[in-house]
C-alpha cells in the first residue's frame, strides 16, 4: 500500500471460485510461512445474509499467493470439513514452523463443536481431522453455541466464548504436542464458569503478559438484549483457570447523533 489514502483493487477471486450465488466467503487467514490464503466459505442465509438460499457444501479453499498470485490467488486445494463451522483460528506451531493446525466452532450444532484439523500439508491436498471437543452444560442458557475460540502461541490453552453459555479455558496441550489420540480437557469448572445473559460471550482473547482475558459481545440494534447501550467488553481473570471471574466490564453508552434537515433539526439516539 503506497498511499493509505488512496485504495485501488489490484486483483479479486471472482466466479466460480469465490462471489457465487449462494455462497458466502465467512473467513478468511493467511499463513504467512506457506505463501497461502485460507478462505472458509459456506452456503448464504437468507434470513440473515439476505441471499439466495442454497445446499452449497461447507470448504476451506487454500489459495496460493506468492509471487506473482499475489494479485490473482491460485486455487491450489480444497478440503471439506466435516462439521460446518462458524469460524476458525488458525494456530501455526512455533516449534516448528511447517506445522498448523485450525481449530474450526461449528455453531448450533448437536455433537462436536469444536473441530481440529491439521493442515500442514496443505500444499498437497491432505487434511487430518485430529481432535475434537464437546459441551455438557447443565444450565446452557438461552443460546448455547461456541462463537469463537483463540489459542495460546504455545497451543496448550484455548478460550472458548460460548454465547449465554459463558467463558471456558479448555487444555488443548496433547494437541500441541501432536499425540496420537489428543483430548482436549474442559479446566474451567462448569459450575465455576463466567456466565451471563443476553447475547453472551462472542469473542474472547487473551491480554498479552497477563493473567487476563478480554470477551466482547456481539450486540445489533435489533438483537437480544437490545442495541443500546452497545456491545459489553468484560475483563475475566483466569489466575486459577479452574475458577475464572469477571473484574471488570464496560458497554459504550447510548449516542445522540444530530441530523440537519431543511426545515428542522432532528435527533436520533
Amino acid at each position: 500500500m503506497t498511499d493509505p489514502s488512496v485504495l485501488r483493487v489490484v486483483g479479486e477471486i471472482g466466479s466460480p471460485l469465490e462471489g457465487n450465488v449462494g455462497e458466502t466467503s465467512r473467513e478468511l487467514r493467511i499463513w504467512r510461512r506457506e505463501g497461502l490464503l485460507l478462505v472458509l466459505n459456506f452456503a448464504c442465509d437468507p434470513v440473515i445474509h439476505g441471499c439466495t438460499s442454497s445446499d452449497v457444501e461447507p470448504t476451506v479453499r487454500f489459495y496460493d499467493i506468492r509471487g506473482s498470485h499475489a494479485p490473482s490467488p491460485e486455487l491450489v486445494s480444497t478440503y471439506r470439513p466435516s462439521r460446518l463451522p462458524h469460524e476458525f483460528y488458525l494456530w501455526q506451531d512455533p516449534n516448528d514452523p511447517t506445522r498448523a493446525l485450525l481449530y474450526m466452532f461449528a455453531a448450533g450444532v448437536t455433537g462436536d463443536e469444536l473441530l481440529v484439523t491439521d493442515i500442514s500439508a496443505a500444499r498437497e491436498g491432505r487434511f487430518a481431522e485430529v481432535a475434537s471437543w464437546t459441551s455438557s452444560f447443565p444450565d446452557p442458557g438461552p443460546d448455547d453455541t461456541l462463537h469463537s475460540v483463540s489459542v495460546s502461541r504455545d497451543g496448550r490453552t484455548a478460550l472458548l466464548a460460548h454465547l449465554t453459555a459463558g467463558f471456558l479455558v479448555v487444555d488443548t496441550s496433547e494437541v500441541a504436542d501432536g499425540a496420537a489420540h489428543p483430548l482436549i480437557r474442559t479446566v474451567t469448572a462448569l459450575a465455576s464458569r463466567p456466565q451471563w445473559p443476553g447475547p453472551g460471550a462472542h469473542s474472547a482473547v487473551p491480554v498479552p503478559g497477563s493473567a487476563l482475558a478480554l470477551t466482547t459481545d456481539e450486540v445489533y440494534g435489533g438483537s437480544v438484549g437490545g442495541g443500546c447501550p452497545w456491545g459489553w467488553v468484560r475483563l475475566i481473570d483466569m489466575t486459577d483457570p479452574v475458577r475464572p471471574f469477571v473484574v471488570s466490564n464496560t458497554a459504550r453508552p447510548p449516542t445522540t447523533r444530530t441530523t440537519t434537515a431543511t426545515a428542522s433539526n432532528t435527533s436520533a439516539t
